[in-house]
């Protein structure tokens, strides 16, 4: 397990805080998302730490609803820039470790911020609201 996309601001309005994690191992889980082969998903809580911290939580599924998490980012705000940190981070580091990133296909919830962040950082990326 390591931390990638790290700002650790006081989580103010105007200095948000932002700690990503995931492991070699889960990032590798990206390469299951080939043509036809998967679904990436991201969704959001915020009922998992006493700071009411949000908890980005990203993944994929399969044709079989087999559920492969990819990574996990905890943020004090939901707001476009921080879900532009969230996907500029991890294309930054599926670089580095040589991983093509590039999903078709994105299952996300009824978030303007999130929506808009895919239309920008994911160009081709189909966007689909699931309530």
């Amino acid at each position: 397990m390591f931390t990638f996309g790290v700002d650790l601001d006081v989580g103010s309005d105007d200095d948000h805080f932002h700690l990503g994690m995931t492991s070699y191992n889960l990032l590798k889980n990206i390469e299951l998302a080939g043509p036809n082969k998967g679904i990436f998903h991201l969704d959001c809580t915020y009922k998992i730490i006493k700071f009411n911290y949000l908890l980005i939580v990203f993944g994929l599924t399969d044709i079989e609803r087999k559920i492969f998490t990819i990574c996990f980012m905890f943020s004090s705000h939901e707001q476009q820039k921080d879900f532009d940190f969230f996907f500029t981070s991890l294309i930054d580091l599926c670089q580095k470790f040589d991983i093509n990133f590039s999903p078709e296909f994105l299952i996300i919830d009824a978030c303007k911020a999130m929506a808009l962040s895919i239309k920008k950082n994911l160009i081709g990326c189909a966007s689909f609201i699931c309530e």
